[in-house]
C-alpha cells in the first residue's frame, strides 16, 4: 500500500528528541512493507524555527520519507499566527498532492479543525481511506485558557468549531486514538463506522531505547552534579512542559509542606515553558533547599536521572483534557510509581496493577500526603516499581504499533473486496 500522514507537527527521527507518533506509525508500516510518506511542517513547532523555507523530502529508509511542507511560523502556541500556519501548511498539501502516485490510505493527525477542509479534498481527489488519528482535544483544550466567567459558554463559544469536527468524523473510514477515553468521543462523533474500523493504540515507548539510556553512565545533567543522593534519600521528580495545564503551583506547595516536616525528600523540577521563571524564582524567594530546578534536559539525560528518581509526578490541572500522558510511559519504564491527578484511565491504570497513588489537583496537601505515604513505605515502593516495569511491557511501541498495521491493513482489504 501506499500511505500518507499527514502530521503537521511531526518531528523529523534524528533530531535529539524521542520518536513521536507518526514517526513510530511511519516506521512500522513501512517494516511491514508499505511505502510511507509523513507530511510535517516545515516549521517546527517545538523550537519555533524553520526546518527548510521551501519543499524538501527526506528519506527515513527505503519505504519511509518525511515530506517537508513550506509554510509560515509563529511565536506561541496558541496564537491566530499559528492558525495561519496551519492552513497554509493544509493549502500547501492540497495544491502539491496531485503531483505524485495517489495514496491507499491517509492518516491524519486530530485535531485538525484548521486543516482538515483542504485534507479533505485530497481524500476526495484521491479516492483514499481516511483514518483520523486522536492525538489531542480540541476544543476542548481551549478552556484552559479561557477565564472562568467565559468557560461556562465555552460550548457556545466554540459551537461552530464543535459543528467542523462532527462534520470531518464522518467522513471517517477508521479512527484510532491515543487513550480509551478519546477514543470513546470518536465513536459517538463516527457512529456510522463498525467497532473493528476502531481501535486505541498508545502512544507507547521504546523499552529498548530507553534502558540502555538509564544506563548510559556518559550522560548526567551538569546541573545534577553539585547534587547526592544519601542511600535513604527519596527524590521526586516532575519532568514535563512548565505551562498552564500542569498543576506546577500545587507541587512546589506541597515540597513546602513537606520541607517543613525535615523529610529526607528532594524534589526535582525539568522542563520548560511559560512557567520556568515562576518555579526558579518560587524556590529561591521560598528558600527551599530540597526542590531543585535541573532545566530542559535532553532524552537520554532524563532517561539517566529517572534511573535515580523513586517517585513520577503526573500533576495536572483539573480542567485538563490529557488522559494518557506521554511522560507516564517513561516513569513506568523506569520503574517508577506515579502519584497522579489525572481522573479516568491512567487512574484506573495505576489503581488496577497498584503502580501509583491518587491525588487531587489543586490541593497541595493531597499531594503530600500521597508522597508522604510512599516515603515511609519502602515495601510499597518496591512493590509498585516491580509492577510498573512489568504495565511497562504492554506499552512498548512495538506492541502497540503493530496494532497500527493490523488497522490498516483490514481497511484496505475490505475495500479491495468492495472493488471486486
Amino acid at each position: 500500500m501506499r500511505i500518507w500522514l499527514i502530521y503537521p507537527h511531526g518531528l523529523i527521527p534524528g533530531e535529539g528528541l524521542r520518536q513521536d507518533r507518526s514517526s513510530m506509525i511511519s516506521e512500522c508500516l513501512s517494516q511491514a512493507g508499505h511505502e510511507v510518506t509523513v507530511w510535517i511542517s516545515a516549521f517546527d513547532h517545538i523550537t519555533k524555527s524553520f526546518y527548510a523555507k521551501d519543499w524538501s523530502d527526506i528519506e527515513i529508509s527505503k519505504n519511509n520519507k518525511i515530506r517537508l511542507v513550506p509554510t509560515t511560523g509563529y511565536d506561541k502556541h496558541i496564537s491566530l499566527a499559528r492558525i495561519f500556519s496551519l492552513r497554509t501548511f493544509a493549502m500547501q498539501v492540497l495544491k502539491r498532492a496531485t503531483k505524485y502516485a495517489p495514496p491507499d490510505v491517509i492518516i491524519m493527525w486530530e485535531p485538525a479543525l484548521f486543516i482538515s477542509k483542504w485534507i479533505l479534498e485530497v481524500v476526495e481527489k484521491t479516492n483514499a481511506k481516511l483514518i483520523l488519528d486522536i492525538v489531542d482535544l480540541w476544543p476542548e483544550l481551549f478552556r484552559v485558557i479561557l477565564p472562568a466567567p467565559i468557560n461556562k459558554i465555552e460550548k457556545f463559544l466554540f459551537a461552530p468549531l464543535y459543528a467542523r469536527r462532527r462534520r470531518l468524523f464522518k467522513k471517517a473510514h477508521a479512527i484510532t486514538a491515543v487513550s480509551e477515553s478519546y477514543l470513546s468521543l470518536g465513536k459517538d462523533l463516527a457512529s456510522h463506522l463498525d467497532p473493528n474500523k476502531m481501535a486505541t493504540i498508545y502512544w507507547g515507548i521504546n523499552l529498548e531505547e530507553t534502558s540502555a539510556e538509564r544506563t548510559d553512565t556518559a550522560h548526567m545533567a551538569l546541573s545534577l552534579q553539585g547534587l547526592h543522593k544519601s542511600n535513604d534519600e527519596i527524590w521526586v521528580i516532575f519532568a514535563s512542559t512548565l505551562g498552564n495545564n500542569y498543576d506546577i503551583k500545587t507541587i512546589l506547595y506541597a515540597a513546602c509542606l513537606l520541607e517543613q516536616e525535615r523529610l529526607n525528600i528532594r524534589f526535582l523540577i525539568a522542563g520548560a515553558g511559560p512557567l520556568k521563571d515562576y518555579v526558579i524564582s518560587f524556590i529561591k524567594n521560598n528558600k527551599l533547599n530540597r526542590v531543585a530546578y535541573i532545566g530542559n534536559l535532553d532524552n537520554v539525560t532524563m532517561s539517566r536521572v529517572f534511573s535515580y528518581c523513586d517517585i513520577g509526578l503526573s500533576a495536572y490541572v483539573r480542567s485538563s483534557t490529557v488522559a494518557m500522558p506521554i511522560k507516564a510511559f517513561h516513569y513506568l519504564a523506569a520503574g517508577l510509581p506515579i502519584v497522579n491527578s489525572l481522573n479516568g484511565e491512567l487512574e484506573k491504570i495505576l489503581q488496577t496493577h497498584n503502580a501509583g497513588l491518587q491525588f487531587e489537583a489543586g490541593r497541595p496537601e493531597s499531594l503530600a500526603g500521597k508522597i508522604r505515604v510512599l516515603c515511609s513505605d519502602s515495601d510499597q515502593r518496591l512493590s509498585m516499581r516491580r509492577n510498573a516495569i512489568k504495565l511497562a511491557e504492554s506499552f512498548d511501541w512495538k506492541v502497540q504499533y503493530a496494532k497500527y498495521v493490523d488497522l490498516v491493513e483490514k481497511l484496505h482489504a475490505g475495500q479491495k473486496s468492495n472493488n471486486v
